[in-house]
């Protein structure tokens, strides 16, 4: 939370340097009481989600110096570079699309509420998508970090971890 804090008030500095060198502003929407209460709520979400993958992947790799799913780190970075599709055209099946999909919503659901009205409907199913996404992988992650106890001295291939949890469901 701390990262996420840095980060917006950098970009806080940005944008008011900004403001100040050009006419740019921010919309008027972004500063509405809903739309910022939203802004953290999905920020609070999507670092759970985030979290439990990172806990999941975790529980597989007994050395990150040497694992190749290392790599699987950045694989945030991926949603949020999608989710600037909602900046081009918010009103899109695209960006509704990703406004709902769980692994997205969290970055592009608050630019669609800045820069659109998606309705209460949406901003609801996408809650109810997010919330079940993260009890759904954190009971994964939980599952996944007992299998690597079990399994403990190697690192288990994906059809290993599939096959034990399975045979543990």
């Amino acid at each position: 939370l701390a990262s996420v804090g840095n980060i917006v008030a950098g970009g806080l500095v940005i944008v008011t340097s900004i403001a100040l060198v050009t006419d740019f502003a921010l919309p008027a929407a972004a500063v509405r009481p809903v739309v910022l209460l939203s802004l953290v709520v999905y920020t609070i979400l999507g670092l759970l989600l985030w979290n439990a993958f990172f806990a999941a992947l975790a529980a597989t790799i007994n050395d990150p110096n040497h694992s190749s799913r290392s790599s699987l780190l950045m694989l945030p970075t991926l949603p949020v570079v999608l989710a600037l599709a909602v900046l081009r055209d918010p009103d899109s099946l695209l960006s509704r699309g990703l406004a709902l999909f769980p692994l997205t919503s969290a970055p592009a659901l608050p630019m669609r509420l800045i820069l659109s009205d998606p309705g209460p409907l949406e901003v609801g199913v996408s809650l109810a998508l997010l919330v079940g996404s993260i009890l759904l992988v954190r009971r994964i992650a939980g599952r996944i970090f007992e299998i690597g106890i079990l399994l403990q001295g190697k690192e288990p291939t994906i059809a290993e971890l599939a096959r034990s949890y399975s045979a543990r469901s």
